[in-house]
């Protein structure tokens, strides 16, 4: 019984997600953006829906036509974002400010990573 209970917990750690320590980072931003331009399947594998993390400059923020969301741009990355409590936040950032972005990897567009799930 010890065995199929101990299988079974490394089954569970085996399906956990990564820890944020395993995010991708700026860094690895051309890289990725490099394999899904090139290669689709791969980038579906090794990236997609996988964890970014790591602090970005702030380039701007613009209305979603049709929508609620607000577009954030980053040095390198991008997210939709609709709560209300930081939008009016973002409200008061300035253009080059640092800011820690995570969230999870959907696609590329332009060279930029699109984060869905994202903390500011």
């Amino acid at each position: 019984m010890a065995n199929i209970l101990m299988a079974g917990a490394a089954a569970l750690m085996l399906s956990a997600p990564p820890a944020l320590a395993d995010a991708f980072k700026a860094s690895d931003i051309s890289r990725i953006v490099d394999v899904s331009r090139n290669n689709e399947l791969r980038f579906a594998r090794d990236y997609k829906g996988k964890p970014f993390s790591d602090t970005l400059l702030f380039k701007s923020v613009t209305d979603v036509w049709l929508s609620s969301s607000k577009h954030v741009h980053f040095e390198g990355a991008y997210c939709y974002i609709e709560d209300l409590a930081l939008l009016d936040k973002i409200i008061d950032w300035n253009k080059g400010q640092r800011v820690h972005v995570s969230g999870n990897i959907e696609t590329t567009m332009f060279g930029d990573l699109s984060l869905h799930d994202c903390v500011l």
